[in-house]
């Protein structure tokens, strides 16, 4: 009898491990999503949409009204930074000046109001702080580099040596915006090579430098939108005025421009690195690159990008976007789910 007990218990627990498994499994929570849609049972529509966004994610993160600068994602408030994803830091900044910019990694985290430089260690401890803008030329944009930070102001990137505790002009060329007085900028560090952007409404500067070497690769591509995509073989970006956009990839090697698409009609886009997700007055859309765009029809958010994935925001969550699995699954949800058929595209 104690046997039995024990084989029957084991049988159980392996059984509960195998239907646990299938119950979180995103394939199949997908395809019964879509069996209970077509069978019109109770709720199915929003199952539907709850399932599918999770098969197409590869993560998610509770919370509303976060901000991302590309690397991480943030919540301000009161003179305070709340780093949630993809680590959890608060970041204090000393005086009355409001926070503009904040960047971390695990070695260095850093926060500014465009005069101040608060600087922490990666756990969040901080460090010191420095005054390295003013007011007629803020710090506009913030990036950590190894033990340094890198910081945009002026037209110019400088470079904070921590361990030095030193600013120095990290290269001799300058990036200037082309507006002179109000405008916003960005810098990111991606392998060797650092791109600056800098403008504001519908017209940037962007430039990408070697940074080992400090030669500049690009200078000054026209762009008509802050989003883009920077791999370290191309740059994927909006090009055109209104109502004539056009989403371009730039190669680095060959200095060639390619248009991938066209719009008449664009509220906002995020490119990615094989596709890209665009919202338009008639909801969100999405394509991989080189191909039709189709309408997603579910209530989701465009929500900006983390590390070239997509944000989208969907009842209280951010979800980071595999672009393969959310055009592949939309095919499969809109081949079997005529009824969510999407409108042409624009």
């Amino acid at each position: 009898m104690k046997n039995l007990f024990i084989f029957t218990g084991t049988c159980l627990f392996f059984l509960g491990i195998i239907s646990s498994g299938c119950s979180v499994d995103p394939d199949a929570r997908l395809n019964r999503a879509i069996d209970r849609f077509i069978e019109k049972e109770p709720g199915a529509l929003r199952d539907l949409e709850t399932d599918f966004i999770r098969y197409a994610s590869v993560d998610s993160i509770e919370g509303e009204d976060l901000k991302t600068n590309g690397t991480l994602l943030y919540r301000l408030s009161d003179g305070s930074a709340k780093v949630v994803y993809p680590n959890r830091l608060t970041l204090d900044l000393t005086g009355d000046g409001n926070i503009t910019q904040v960047a971390a990694d695990d070695s260095y985290a850093a926060i500014t109001d465009g005069i101040q430089l608060g600087i922490f260690s990666g756990s969040g401890s901080h460090l010191r702080d420095e005054s390295v803008g003013d007011a007629k030329s803020p710090v506009r944009a913030l990036a950590i580099d190894g033990d340094s930070l890198l910081y945009y102001r002026n037209s110019r990137v400088y470079r904070y040596d921590v361990t030095g505790n030193m600013s120095t002009q990290a290269y001799k060329e300058t990036f200037p915006s082309p507006y002179t007085s109000f405008y916003n900028a960005r810098i990111e560090k991606k392998g060797k090579l650092l791109s600056v952007l800098a403008g504001i409404a519908g017209s940037y500067s962007f430039s990408i430098v070697d940074a080992g070497t400090g030669s500049v690769l690009l200078k000054n591509l026209v762009m008509s939108s802050s989003r883009y995509f920077m791999s370290d073989k191309a740059v994927y970006y909006m090009a055109g005025s209104s109502g004539k956009w056009e989403l371009t990839r730039f190669d680095l090697s060959s200095k060639t421009k390619k248009s991938l698409a066209r719009f008449t009609d664009l509220v906002d886009i995020e490119p990615a690195a094989s596709g890209y997700v665009c919202e338009t007055s008639e909801g969100l859309w999405t394509a991989l690159y080189g191909k039709d765009r189709t309408r997603i029809p579910f209530p989701y958010e465009l929500a900006g990008s983390y590390r070239g994935r997509v944000l989208l925001h969907y009842r209280g969550a951010y979800y980071f976007m595999d672009m393969g699995r959310l055009n592949d699954g939309l095919g499969r949800v809109l081949d079997r789910v005529p009824e969510l058929k999407p409108l042409p595209s624009p």
